[in-house]
């Protein structure tokens, strides 16, 4: 019996990576972020593109609910760089639950004071930029689907 070596990833990630290619169920849901990210690095070295952007879709729908968990994952966003489509993305998501849930500046400046010293500064930075400066896609309520709130 052969073994072949596979470097640089996880027996996990290389086992749902061989899941997609054979079309099994994949449980996303129960992947966290990094797990996401390796997957993504198999994808890019093995060239599937397909899978490179099903991890995408995936990392777009992960639940942002707090502050905690927006700053873990812009976070994780910022150290995978090097899948821009994906971190961007992630980056984007993040960025849009702070500007839906820290509607003022005086939220935003607590939001920004609250990360000083854990060693995230530069990520609540990016996030705030990208609230503040970056033209972020229109946000529709959830209730009516407008950019302003119609039913009160």
């Amino acid at each position: 019996k052969d073994v072949v070596p596979v470097k640089e990833t996880t027996v996990e990630a290389f086992e749902k990576m061989f899941d997609y290619i054979y079309r099994k169920d994949i449980k996303w849901g129960d992947l966290s972020l990094l797990e996401m990210f390796d997957i993504a690095n198999l994808a890019e070295k093995y060239d599937i593109p397909s899978l490179m952007e099903e991890v995408k879709a995936q990392i777009e729908m992960i639940p942002l609910t707090t502050t905690e968990n927006v700053m873990d994952a812009a976070h994780t966003a910022t150290q995978f760089y090097q899948f821009p489509a994906i971190s961007s993305a992630l980056l984007l998501s993040c960025a849009k639950f702070v500007k839906t849930t820290l509607k003022t500046s005086a939220q935003l400046l607590q939001f920004a004071t609250d990360q000083s010293g854990g060693g995230q500064e530069t990520t609540v930075l990016q996030l705030l930029a990208m609230v503040m400066v970056k033209d972020l896609p229109p946000l529709n309520c959830s209730n009516c689907g407008e950019e302003e709130c119609k039913d009160g």
